[in-house]
């Protein structure tokens, strides 16, 4: 049988303050353990884990915090995944459109947070280079004399004092600037990430929906399905499983896949039983070449 790993990932996660971490903090914590289960196959237990941080944490985690909003993006990523594993493919849809509408809202609130920023540093970056330039200046002037006057030693030093100051202020902003460029990047790639994602998803249900109608039946649709599942031994362990429980979302009854799931996992055939409960929605694809890419961690 599967482990009981949603028990230990509760635990976890209510062993840790809400008060002391933030959203980003415990999904840092958390995530690695849930990516494991996910290897391991367990799809449902996975999802109901990050289920409940989702309930908990979600609404609490601020727009204003790209950080926060990043691990919320994470939060549905790992949900849609768990469902995709588990074989509920529409329920993956809905987590991915979750995950797309927040990584928007992230771009676009840090794209407005970062623009007033970038322009306060636009205003003062132009005085402090002319200042630099005139102390530079002035320093030239001052080493070209011959012989300095006692004045003149203490303007040096204190000209070189704030030219560093300047310089190290310059530098600050550059790289401000740069970092935010940066973050702006990943989440915008986000964004476009999880846009292509949902939308490769869709396209992909509704085509098992038509393989589904052109097979005549639910039941011969599973049944030329599971063999071809049996003879593609090359397949990740990963996608065999989530095949394996979509057509058993398709067809409870199909006895070959309750098998074929049962040996991918190494579960007893009450597993297979419980995949069964909940068949899909009216469809069910033919296993292609490969799944389509669902966006992964990052998540930065």
């Amino acid at each position: 049988m599967l482990k009981a790993l949603p028990g230990f990932l509760l635990a976890l996660a209510l062993a840790l303050p809400a008060q002391s971490q933030g959203l980003a903090d415990r999904y840092r914590e958390s995530h690695r353990g849930w990516e494991a289960a996910l290897e391991r196959g367990e799809g449902a237990q996975t999802r109901r884990a990050v289920e409940v941080m989702i309930q908990r944490e979600g609404a609490l985690s601020g727009t204003s915090d790209y950080n926060e909003m990043r691990a919320l993006v994470g939060l549905y990523d790992l949900a849609a995944r768990a469902c995709v594993l588990d074989g509920a493919w529409e329920d993956a849809v809905g987590y991915l459109q979750k995950a797309l509408d927040t990584a928007t809202l992230n771009y676009d609130q840090a794209s407005a947070t970062f623009g007033r920023i970038r322009k306060e540093h636009d205003a003062k970056l132009p005085g402090w280079r002319e200042a630099v330039t005139g102390m530079e200046a002035r320093l030239k002037t001052i080493d070209d004399y011959h012989g300095l006057t006692e004045q003149l030693l203490k303007e040096r030093d204190q000209l070189k004092v704030t030219l560093a100051d300047h310089k190290a202020a310059i530098a600050h902003s550059e790289r401000s600037l740069k970092e935010m460029d940066g973050i702006l990047d990943t989440l915008r790639q986000t964004r476009e990430a999880f846009t292509r994602s949902l939308a490769e998803w869709k396209t992909f249900i509704e085509k098992e929906r038509q393989e589904v109608v052109q097979a005549g039946s639910p039941t011969r649709y599973a049944e030329g399905r599971v063999e071809q599942l049996k003879a593609d031994e090359t397949r990740p362990k990963f996608e065999r499983i989530a095949f394996t429980r979509r057509l058993l979302k398709v067809d409870p009854t199909c006895a070959a896949a309750k098998s074929l799931l049962g040996s991918l996992t190494g579960s007893a055939p009450a597993e297979a039983e419980s995949a069964a409960k909940h068949p899909a929605a009216k469809a069910t694809k033919k296993a292609p070449a490969k799944a389509p890419a669902k966006k992964g961690r990052k998540r930065r």
